[in-house]
């Protein structure tokens, strides 16, 4: 049981982390490469699957009521709640929300790209 709780954790944490390198890629060149070779890539590919990866796991890790577990673990986080609360207050009533995934894959591509070309911090 502390097993699973804790691979459950560990697979958020990974799900956070790979969301923040993705949004944070223009901050050096290496981890712009990083994002435009192999990440956004894999993440694109993954969520064309008509399931999501990370969430299969962790709902095989934790089946009962994972979605609350997800949301509780995410409210404990600092960084995830001012996320949430910048998606909802800000593109709530926005056409397509810029923080939803693909929207996230776009703002990452775009940034770390910039990067790449520029060699520098581009904002």
């Amino acid at each position: 049981m502390l097993f699973n709780h804790l691979c459950f954790n560990f697979l958020c944490y990974i799900h956070i982390l790979i969301w923040i390198v993705v949004l944070g890629g223009f901050i050096s060149k290496e981890i712009a490469y990083l994002n435009i070779k192999f990440l956004i890539p894999i993440i694109f590919i993954s969520h064309i699957l008509p399931f999501h990866t990370l969430t299969k796991i962790k709902t095989i890790i934790e089946p009962i009521d994972t979605r609350a577990k997800i949301n509780k673990f995410e409210h404990d986080l600092f960084i995830t709640r001012i996320f949430h609360y910048v998606k909802d207050t800000y593109f709530k009533d926005s056409f397509q929300n810029p923080l939803s995934p693909q929207g996230m894959l776009i703002i990452g591509s775009i940034t770390s790209s910039l990067a790449i070309v520029y060699n520098k911090f581009i904002f």
